[in-house]
């Protein structure tokens, strides 16, 4: 018998006896240089036909700005691919018009120059602001588009005024409300018939209201004793 198949036969007995296997120097060589032999291998596929392991998108330069006419065109583009209730120029033209309505796109820096990659349009509320539309386009989401957005919208939160930001998500979405819930929103109840194709999940963030620092009250350090 050959040392290699006598030695496979050695193990495989102490592992259906539930006990170990004393090697020796010789044994232990032979395993080296068959484990040597395989990374070797000629079978083995080519380099080139490994599948690459995935690798972490890396964020975007991105930057925000108040959303202007010329922008119109990228940001239904966008709606189109993102939303199941997309809008035309007239519904875009409406709300825009309106007086507590504020649009924002987020631009990233591209070869040819920037290039809007997300955008949102939001209406001021007494104690909150309410989200009407929320989208990056997909070639660009998981590089920190979507997040440098909101987090733009939320510095305009306070404690004295507006405190709450609030969207619906199609329930479907579970992309959308991973990335919501990740970011500090709760869901709050489902809205039925909220889209076409569904019902959609109400979604809040709540401003953490900073607590004051309390007054300092003088101690007498005597009244014990007295």
């Amino acid at each position: 018998m050959h040392p290699r198949q006598r030695l496979i036969t050695r193990m495989k007995k102490a592992h259906a006896d539930k006990h170990g296997v004393r090697l020796s120097w010789k044994e232990i060589d032979l395993l080296m240089a068959k484990a040597e032999q395989a990374v070797v291998e000629p079978d083995s596929p080519p380099e080139a036909a490994v599948a690459p392991k995935a690798v972490a998108r890396r964020p975007l330069r991105c930057d925000t700005r108040w959303q202007i006419r010329r922008d119109r065109g990228r940001v239904m583009e966008i709606d189109q691919m993102s939303s199941p209730d997309p809008w035309d120029d007239a519904a875009f033209s409406f709300e825009m018009r309106q007086r507590n309505v504020i649009g924002m796109v987020a631009e990233i820096y591209g070869p040819t120059g920037p290039v809007v990659a997300g955008y949102c349009i939001y209406e001021l509320h007494k104690t909150e602001l309410r989200f009407l539309k929320f989208a990056v386009h997909p070639d660009h989401r998981g590089r920190a588009v979507g997040s440098r957005l909101l987090s733009k919208i939320k510095t305009t939160l306070s404690v004295e005024r507006r405190t709450r930001l609030s969207i619906c998500v199609p329930e479907t979405s579970s992309d959308g409300l991973a990335f919501l819930a990740k970011r500090g929103f709760r869901a709050l109840g489902l809205e039925h018939a909220a889209f076409p194709d569904g019902d959609g999940i109400e979604m809040l963030y709540q401003l953490e209201q900073v607590s004051e620092p309390t007054a300092h009250v003088p101690h007498n350090r005597i009244s014990p004793y007295c």
